[in-house]
């Protein structure tokens, strides 16, 4: 019989509106570590795992009827950062894939949501892939419509940012991309430098829908 590993989460922040309370939090699994083959395990205080497996979750409560929960939402990826638009909700995450692991499928790292007991997985097709960008991770963007419990998503695939900025028509994200030897025969380089520039990624918000725009290079 399989035991399995208890998770956690911790509140990162909340909104809060006219209509709705909402609470934002990184769920995570803990590390269960025993004997090979045994369904027991040990359980220490630090023995969490803030690895690949860290998830986003949203809880939206109606403030009219007693802060009743009415929606719940499950984002996969670590937590960048969020913002709240009138009752729109904007999450963005980022997921880190192995490629070093030789045993891993790719398929098990594609970003994800749900939102009341249903699953929507991107599908490849959707993915914007940057052309010079280490494919290392997924930078997801999430616009969750508060009032009809929709979502939609925008996945990138490339180095992720860490600095947030959003207006009321444009997503901006900024982080580091790396050009490396180790990268060399992934781009086809026949000289490959060694340096490290700041991205802008830009993601255009058209009401509660998301789409890709552009991405700035800066040394």
């Amino acid at each position: 019989e399989e035991t399995n590993c208890p998770t956690g989460m911790y509140i990162t922040g909340l909104y809060v509106d006219d209509d709705y309370l909402v609470v934002i939090g990184s769920e995570y699994e803990y590390y269960c570590g025993g004997a090979e083959g045994s369904s027991e395990y040990d359980l220490g205080y630090y023995d969490y795992w803030y690895g690949y497996n860290n998830n986003v979750k949203a809880y939206v409560y109606d403030k009219h009827n007693d802060f009743s929960l009415i929606s719940e939402y499950d984002i996969s990826g670590n937590l960048i950062g969020t913002r709240k638009i009138d009752d729109t909700l904007f999450i963005v995450t980022s997921t880190y894939i192995p490629f070093y692991n030789e045993d891993i499928d790719v398929d098990d790292y594609l970003p994800y949501y749900q939102t009341n007991g249903v699953t929507v997985t991107t599908e490849y097709e959707s993915i914007v892939y940057i052309e010079g960008t280490a494919p290392n991770s997924y930078t997801s963007f999430y616009s969750l419509d508060l009032d009809h419990n929709q979502v939609d998503m925008e996945v990138i695939l490339g180095d992720n940012g860490y600095n947030l900025y959003v207006s009321e028509e444009n997503i901006y994200l900024a982080g580091s991309i790396y050009y490396f030897s180790p990268m060399a025969d992934v781009f086809d380089l026949d000289d490959p430098v060694s340096e490290t520039k700041t991205a802008i990624l830009k993601v255009e918000i058209n009401g509660a829908t998301l789409e890709y725009v552009n991405m700035g290079v800066v040394d």
